[in-house]
């Protein structure tokens, strides 16, 4: 799945993914990055429902995805209720993650969320300085 995932083949990654008896949270990830990296947030994210409904416990490979579909689409209500989950049941400090979140933050126009974001990962380094400075050049720029 991961394969057809990266090359963008979405329906047979669709297909062996409707194919599993039992669907692992990797399957599941597979699936929810394949539709957001090939630009179909909206999928990404019902099958991010889908698979919560699932009772599955999302990890940092999710959040993630889920992040940059919600940074795309700019949901913020979405991402917001994401960070919660995340909050919840993931508690490392992910430099791939909190750069993910401080982006969509940004890009959903909550600066301030994003800023805390950045304050508290423990993790600092050149990915998450790039994600503030991307992240408020915007807002410099109109000063």
């Amino acid at each position: 799945m991961i394969l057809y995932a990266k090359s963008g083949d979405l329906k047979t990654m669709h297909l062996l993914f409707d194919m599993l008896m039992e669907k692992s949270l990797i399957s599941w990830n597979a699936l929810i990055a394949g539709y957001v990296q090939k630009g179909l947030e909206e999928m990404g994210l019902s099958f991010y429902y889908e698979m919560r409904q699932n009772g599955l416990t999302p990890d940092q490979y999710t959040f993630a995805s889920v992040f940059r579909a919600c940074a795309t689409l700019a949901t913020l209500e979405h991402g917001k209720r994401a960070h919660c989950v995340m909050i919840k049941c993931f508690q490392k400090d992910n430099v791939v993650v909190s750069s993910a979140l401080m982006d969509m933050y940004f890009k959903c126009s909550s600066l301030s969320d994003g800023h805390l974001v950045f304050d508290k990962s423990s993790n600092r380094n050149v990915v998450t300085w790039t994600s503030l400075i991307s992240g408020v050049w915007p807002s410099w720029k109109s000063c």
